[in-house]
């Protein structure tokens, strides 16, 4: 780091810490909020779909993971 940032740093590192405190308090709010589906052509809608198909692939794999039947 040069002067002036490592200046700013050592002035405002007190904000660390709350900052981090509300961060955490935002991120752990996160799993309760439901996925919304996004255009096609974002980042959200491309993990929309990858969560929409990982969900629909669970059955098959449960199914794999039965013995086979005796016949």
């Amino acid at each position: 780091m040069s002067g002036p940032y490592l200046r700013w740093y050592a002035e405002n590192i007190w904000l660390l810490v709350p900052v981090q405190q509300k961060l955490n308090a935002f991120l752990t709010t996160l799993p309760d909020h439901p996925f919304q589906q996004g255009s096609s052509l974002n980042a959200a809608g491309i993990n929309f779909k990858s969560l929409q198909a990982m969900q629909a692939m669970k059955p098959l794999n449960e199914l794999e993971s039965l013995p086979a039947p005796a016949n």
